[in-house]
């Protein structure tokens, strides 16, 4: 099984080198919004953002919607975060519950970003993740778009 997972490894390394990266264009800086919906995600939450502001593209604004929790998901996120609430990266909404497609059009409805990501309120990102997302952004943004869309709530 170490041959297998050496070899795994090696072709893996082999395969970032030789795959194009694409860069977005140095004026291309949007705000982006990242949407994360939270149901009793109390001992998960504070990770999880901290791996979304800890992204190397700065220009993000996060935003937590605790989707009625019964636990303590939005007090836990607005007392890890108070400093970054207070400067405008982090917003935390709370709604009644309805699912996270609800939770998700709830947002969707006070964004003024152009862009946005939705990750679980489980996740962990890499940080680089955002920043590579913007090219293929840059390519797709010029292209004509419908207004905002909405998740299917049925």
């Amino acid at each position: 099984m170490s041959a297998r997972l050496l070899l795994v490894g090696i072709l893996a390394i082999i395969d970032r080198l030789r795959r194009p990266h694409r860069v977005a264009s140095p004026g291309f800086n949007p705000r982006v919004a990242v949407l994360i919906p939270a149901y009793n995600e109390e001992k998960v939450i504070v990770r999880t953002i901290r791996s979304v502001l800890n992204s190397d593209y700065a220009n993000l604004h996060v935003i937590v919607i605790d989707d009625g929790s019964s636990d303590q998901t939005a007090e836990v996120a607005r007392a890890a975060y108070t400093a970054e609430i207070a400067a405008g990266r982090v917003q935390v909404l709370t709604k009644e519950n309805g699912g996270k497609a609800a939770a998700l059009n709830y947002a969707l409805d006070l964004l003024t970003e152009e862009f946005y990501v939705g990750i679980d309120a489980d996740t962990v990102i890499a940080a680089d993740a955002i920043s590579k997302l913007l090219p293929t952004l840059k390519t797709r943004s010029s292209a004509p778009w419908p207004e905002t869309p909405r998740w299917a709530t049925g």
